[in-house]
């Protein structure tokens, strides 16, 4: 499974089971991969449209879009 999925898996289940999304360095710390990876399949996901990442101070969601 790639980096991608990996991290596409741990959110969607991670967020269902919390309601909230998982921080990057926990989620590379959970994943066993390294930070820049993490936030680079994040990036591809938002890119590709399967997650939609809104930023707002102290506030960040995560949306699903499949």
């Amino acid at each position: 499974m790639d980096n991608q999925e990996k991290v596409y898996n741990y959110l969607k289940s991670f967020m269902e089971e919390k309601g909230y999304p998982q921080s990057i360095s926990q989620m590379s710390k959970d994943l066993n991969v390294p930070e820049h990876e993490v936030k680079e399949a994040m990036d591809k996901l938002q890119e590709s449209g399967r997650i939609k990442i809104t930023t707002v101070p102290k506030k960040v969601t995560i949306e699903f879009c499949d």
